[in-house]
């Protein structure tokens, strides 16, 4: 006669069930629990990678299996996870343990950094001196700001679209950049930084649209090469989007203005320079983790 155990689902008669409706049968092996431990990350604005741990205390690898949790919006996850499809490499949570601890790591710098981030481009530019202005243009499109020798302080605009931020939205940072442009002369360049003090910033925008009250004045030191320009303009992204008729989606508008620049010392912008508003968002996401460790050894 041949004796053992099954216990099978709930609703299922254990003496008829299919081996898919048993819980657990004694023919077969199966893991044997020691303990389900919780942990958790928080990640403020700005973080990019957080890694905790739990002890299990076995004294040798043991077999797990783990999940994680998104407190943002309540999505679950077997780990190792590339969530919601997203291929990235820079982009997963993994576990892995030894002997006497599992170990959790959630990266998040693209995709699903999203919670708290985000970045709009620019479809239009505006310089007071154009490269069609300037003798030798070279390979650039205009003066960003500053005094090229012989002319008065020379200042730009940019107009970037789809900005998709709330009215009155909480932000940690706002940051406008261009990338690749140039400096000219040895001292610092001088400029003051303006939103376009508009809802919706139109297209006939220049220099000379209304500015916002928030200004700020800064100094830019010369630097050889190529280079990525970046300014705060949190004060000017504040006053826009509490304007009584902003809304999510509007395009946005700023104006960097040459401020008593020395003769000779200026920025320009390259042919392939674009600018963009980089936003980061107040708040934190929390990802939970929740990992259920057996006592059979990864490896015998």
């Amino acid at each position: 006669m041949k004796y053992g155990i099954k216990a099978s689902r709930t609703t299922i008669d254990v003496k008829n069930a299919g081996i898919n409706d048993l819980i657990m049968h004694s023919e077969y092996p199966m893991f044997k629990y020691h303990g389900i431990y919780t942990s958790s990350v928080i990640f403020n604005p700005g973080d990019s990678t957080k890694t905790t741990s739990i002890t299990h205390g076995l004294g040798y690898v043991p077999s797990f299996l783990a999940y994680g949790v998104r407190s943002d919006d309540n999505a679950t996850f077997i780990i190792p996870s590339l969530p919601y499809g997203d291929t990235s490499p820079d982009n997963y949570t993994v576990v892995w343990a030894d002997t006497d601890k599992i170990y959790f790591k959630t990266n998040i710098t693209n995709g699903w950094n999203r919670w708290n981030s985000a970045n709009f481009y620019s479809d239009t530019a505006y310089f007071d001196l154009a490269v069609n202005d300037f003798p030798d243009p070279g390979d650039w499109f205009g003066v960003v700001f500053g005094r090229p020798s012989g002319w008065d302080g020379k200042s730009s605009a940019w107009r970037i679209q789809d900005v998709d931020i709330n009215k009155n939205e909480s932000l940690t940072a706002a940051t406008l950049e261009i990338n690749h442009i140039f400096t000219v002369g040895s001292q610092d360049t001088k400029y003051l930084v303006f939103g376009i003090d508009e809802d919706n910033c139109p297209s006939n925008f220049s220099t000379s649209s209304t500015k916002t009250s928030a200004s700020d004045a800064r100094n830019q030191s010369a630097i050889g090469g190529y280079w990525n320009f970046g300014t705060d303009v949190l004060d000017q992204v504040n006053e826009i989007i509490s304007r009584n008729g902003w809304q999510y989606g509007n395009d946005m508008g700023f104006i960097l203005n040459d401020n008593s620049s020395p003769d000779g010392n200026w920025l320009g912008a390259n042919e392939s320079c674009y600018c963009s508003l980089n936003i980061l968002k107040s708040g934190n996401l929390t990802v939970n983790y929740k990992v259920i460790v057996f006592k059979d050894k990864i490896h015998s």
